[in-house]
């Protein structure tokens, strides 16, 4: 089983490892079609060496400098050899290690992301319809100029019927946006700005937490009450790449609304860096209002506002370089 083990990590160093024995493959193809080059620095080598060995009754006397290039030349190939040794030996040794114990870390995440779940499924009965009512959602996007998103989010959340403990949200990325392991890489804070609430009064649990869609479940601690106003949440988080405007010169921002009565007030702004130059805007939802322009000094911009939305309408824009 060892022996296997270790076959097995050593396949996969090779396998992680491609590139460099793609490059070590082109040196030896390379050596081998010049091979003619080769010869003629082996006559040169040759040549300078006979100049630097004197024969005395046929015994060959090397000077001082060949001796030095030979010992200095053995001297580095020992040194590589053992490096590479140890590389290799270093690699193996992760595959063997590192890697079991990532394995087991993620699926004791993985079980508590699904211990979330049931928890979060025992707080409400299941129902398809949302349990709270939000009064305002703003977005405000600003992709950088390699791709990068910062978004920041506002929610203004409250209940009628009964306490709300918690509320979800969805957060994904672009398909051509590099996967992201966990939440915590995109760097996600949540903060309850309601003045009255104490803080820290607001927690999030993750229930998705595919490569490039995470949900969560946003947890008010104390719970809201229906005779309260409304909790202002705050989020924010930086997804690297996740913009498709560097490559396709096109995108599209869309939102779903999930409230229990119509929004008051939904707000979409995305901003682009000023190394993107013009960038136009079009409604590709239903048309509710005319965007407007939203230049800053730090990028060029639009922003969409509706007044008294659908609760569960789809909101989505189309941006283009000009």
């Amino acid at each position: 089983m060892g022996v296997r083990r270790v076959f097995t990590a050593l396949v996969e160093v090779v396998g992680a490892n491609k590139a460099r024995f793609a490059v070590i493959a082109a040196l030896v193809v390379g050596a081998a079609t010049y091979g003619s080059k080769a010869f003629k620095a082996y006559e040169f080598a040759a040549n300078w060496i006979s100049g630097h060995v004197t024969v005395t009754n046929g015994v060959a006397h090397p000077q001082t400098a060949l001796v030095l290039l030979v010992c200095t030349a053995a001297g580095l190939a020992i040194v590589l050899l053992v490096a590479s040794a140890i590389l290799l030996a270093d690699s193996v040794q992760q595959r063997l290690t590192i890697l079991p114990r990532a394995r087991a870390l993620q699926n004791a995440f993985d079980v508590l992301m699904q211990n979330s779940q049931l928890i979060v499924n025992q707080t409400y009965p299941a129902t398809p319809s949302p349990l709270c009512v939000v009064d305002k959602v703003s977005l405000s996007a600003f992709v950088a100029a390699n791709g990068d998103v910062t978004l920041e989010r506002e929610d203004h959340v409250r209940t009628e019927d009964q306490p709300l403990h918690y509320w979800t949200q969805h957060i994904e990325g672009e398909e051509s946006a590099p996967a992201v392991d966990f939440v915590e890489q995109l760097g996600l804070t949540l903060e309850d700005a309601t003045a009255a609430i104490p803080k820290p009064s607001v927690v999030y649990l993750v229930l998705n937490n595919k490569g490039r869609s995470k949900d969560l479940a946003v947890f008010h601690l104390p719970k809201i009450e229906p005779s309260e106003q409304a909790r202002i949440v705050k989020t924010k988080f930086t997804w690297p790449a996740m913009s498709t405007m560097v490559k396709t010169r096109q995108e599209e921002w869309g939102y779903t609304l999930r409230s229990k009565k119509p929004v008051p007030t939904f707000e979409l702004t995305v901003r682009y860096d000023k190394s993107f130059g013009e960038v136009k805007c079009e409604v590709v939802s239903a048309k509710l209002a005319e965007p407007q322009k939203a230049d800053d000094a730090a990028g060029n911009g639009w922003r969409y506002t509706v007044k008294n939305s659908d609760g569960q309408a789809v909101h989505a824009l189309r941006f283009s370089r000009v």
